[in-house]
C-alpha cells in the first residue's frame, strides 16, 4: 500500500530517530536502550514503513521514574490528603506530619484507611498496575498500609477501617475496572472507595464515573481521543492539508500482517482500539499499539507488556 507521505519523508524520519537517540541518552526515555530502540527501527525496511515509526516515536509519551515520583507527589501531597479531609476520614495538620504518619511501621494500626491495585482481573500476575503500586509504596507510604485483593473481604470485619484508596497505571476503556468491582465485591464492604490512575481516557472516566457514581475517580490527567496515534490532531498524517489517519491505520494493520503478528486483529490497537503511544518506565498499558511491545523472531519489540 502506498502512503501520501511527504517528499522529504526520508529527512524527517532520520531527525525523529536522532530526537529519539538523544532521548535515551539524556536518560529521559529512561528504561530503554539505543540499542533497542535500534533494533525496533529496523523492523521497519521501507521509507513509507520508517516515516510511519518515526510517527509513532513523535507521538510516545513516555513517564520516566522522574514522572512517576511526580505524579506520586501529586496524589500525596494534594489529592489524598484533600479526599481524606473532605469526607471527613482523617485531618492532616501538615505535610510533613502526614508523610511521616504514613510512613511509621505502626501506621496500620493508627491510620483507617488502606492502599492497594487493579489486580487479578485476567490472571496474569504481571500487572502494569501493580509496578505503580510498587513505585509508589518504595517512594511514599509504608508496606503494611498495602493489602492485596484477595483481602478485601477483611476490611468490613474492622471497624477502624472506612476507606480504600486504589492505584492504577492507566484507566482505559473501564473493562477491567469493572472487572475488578465485580470480582472482588468491593461495593457491598460499605467502604469509601477513591480511585487514582496515573491516567484515565476521558470515555472510559466517563463510563466508570456513570456505573459507579459511589467511588471517586481522580486521575493525575487525563487523556482524549487527540492522545491515539491515528487521531486527526496527528499532523505527521496529514498530506496537502487532508488528514489521511485512516490511511495510516490500514498501512500499519497490513503491516502487522505482513509480519504476522501472531495476535488477534483487534489487538493490533490495544485494548478498546485506543492505539496509544503512552508508556512507563516499569510498565506497559495494554491499550498501547501492539507495534510498541509485539515482539518475536521476526519483529524486534521497544518495550516488554
Amino acid at each position: 500500500m502506498n502512503l501520501p507521505i511527504p517528499a522529504d519523508a526520508e529527512n524527517i524520519s532520520e531527525r525523529i530517530f536522532e530526537s529519539a537517540k538523544k532521548l535515551i541518552e539524556y536518560k529521559y526515555w529512561d528504561a530503554i536502550q539505543e540499542y533497542e530502540l535500534v533494533s525496533w527501527i529496523n523492523n521497519f525496511t521501507t521509507k513509507e514503513e520508517k516515516y510511519f515509526a518515526a510517527s509513532i516515536l513523535l507521538t510516545l509519551i513516555y513517564r520516566n521514574q522522574n514522572a512517576i515520583r511526580t505524579f506520586g507527589a501529586q496524589l500525596f501531597q494534594v489529592t489524598i490528603p484533600n479526599y481524606l479531609e473532605e469526607k471527613k476520614v482523617y485531618s492532616i495538620d501538615c505535610l510533613d506530619s502526614w508523610h511521616e504518619q504514613i510512613n511509621t511501621p505502626n501506621a496500620r494500626a493508627n491510620l483507617p484507611f488502606r492502599f492497594s491495585t487493579i489486580e487479578g482481573v485476567d490472571n496474569k500476575p504481571a500487572k502494569s498496575g501493580a509496578a505503580i503500586f510498587r513505585a509508589l509504596k518504595k517512594e511514599f507510604f509504608d508496606n503494611s498500609l498495602g493489602i492485596g485483593c484477595q483481602s478485601f473481604e477483611n476490611l468490613s470485619k474492622n471497624n477502624k477501617i472506612n476507606t480504600l484508596i486504589l492505584f492504577d497505571d492507566i484507566l482505559g476503556t473501564g473493562e477491567q475496572f469493572d472487572t475488578f468491582i465485580k470480582k472482588t465485591g468491593l461495593l457491598s464492604l460499605n467502604l469509601n472507595v477513591l480511585y487514582c490512575p496515573f491516567a484515565a481516557n476521558a470515555e472510559g472516566l466517563k463510563e466508570i464515573k456513570s456505573k459507579y457514581p459511589s467511588i471517586d475517580v481522580l486521575p493525575v490527567e487525563i487523556l482524549s481521543e487527540a492522545n491515539g496515534l491515528f487521531a486527526k490532531s496527528n499532523k505527521l498524517f496529514y498530506h496537502d492539508n487532508i488528514c489521511k489517519a485512516e490511511d495510516f491505520k490500514h498501512f500499519y494493520k497490513a503491516l502487522c500482517s505482513s509480519r504476522n503478528f501472531k495476535m488477534d486483529v483487534n489487538e493490533l490497537l490495544g485494548k478498546g482500539e485506543l492505539a496509544l503511544t503512552y508508556l512507563f518506565n516499569d510498565s506497559t498499558p495494554n491499550n498501547n499499539i501492539a507495534a510498541l511491545w509485539y515482539g518475536d523472531k521476526n519483529w524486534k519489540r521497544l518495550v516488554k507488556r
